[in-house]
């Protein structure tokens, strides 16, 4: 049996609730990184659904009008509906994700993909992941599993927004410990958790269509 001193425990974190010292500052670094693996941008998902957890290739937009579009049925050129439409302010990792306009990541993608004789897939995903028009090749239950096995979490594009500016566009693959609410508050236990409430303290995080979108960001 292993024994530690006092100086130890602060060490590694196992200090008593308002202890000072090392252990604080265990904790608060710990908080810190976590924060920080998280990209400062905030994300918005549109949906009529009540999430806890995002699905499997999950759709994030820095864009809340875009959002409140998907929330609406407006995005599927369906007349809007804005009975339980409702927006998700997030923050989302994308450390891993593939960039439709990085010429090194298309390179990355057609060497796997020549090696396995399907040439020249890249340019299919955008179009297959983001839903424009339809892929030549293939479709994205094949190319998510090249671009995992390549080391991407998902795939991102942007285009020019009406006003000038530029929108940007993620889908996440498994968002699963990669997508936090805005409200979340740290908790150790459940960084990788996919459930992005498990760590919330008191309001909803999802807001109506349209409106009160600044407040939650």
């Amino acid at each position: 049996m292993i024994l530690l001193d006092q100086k130890q425990r602060q060490d590694i974190g196992l200090v008593r609730h308002g202890d000072m010292g090392a252990g604080s500052k265990f904790i608060k670094k710990k908080v810190e990184d976590f924060l920080k693996s998280f990209d400062k941008k905030t994300y918005y998902h549109g949906t009529k659904s009540d999430i806890k957890e995002f699905d499997e290739r999950s759709f994030f937009t820095d864009d809340p009008e875009e959002a409140s579009m998907y929330s609406t049925g407006e995005a599927f050129a369906q007349d809007p509906d804005l009975k339980g439409a409702r927006v998700y302010p997030v923050k989302i990792k994308t450390d891993n994700i593939f960039d439709v306009e990085n010429k090194e990541h298309h390179k990355l993608i057609n060497e796997i993909a020549n090696k396995m004789g399907y040439p020249n897939v890249s340019d299919d995903i955008e179009t297959s992941m983001f839903g424009i028009g339809s892929a030549d090749l293939e479709g994205p239950d094949e190319l998510q599993d090249l671009l995992e096995m390549a080391g991407f979490d998902g795939v991102k594009e942007r285009f020019p927004s009406d006003t000038g500016g530029v929108i940007e566009n993620i889908v996440l693959f498994n968002p699963a410990g990669k997508v936090r609410s805005v409200n979340a508050k740290f908790d150790p236990s459940k960084s990788s958790s996919g459930n992005i409430l498990s760590s919330v303290g008191g309001g909803s995080v999802a807001l109506g269509a349209l409106s009160g979108l600044e407040e939650g960001t």
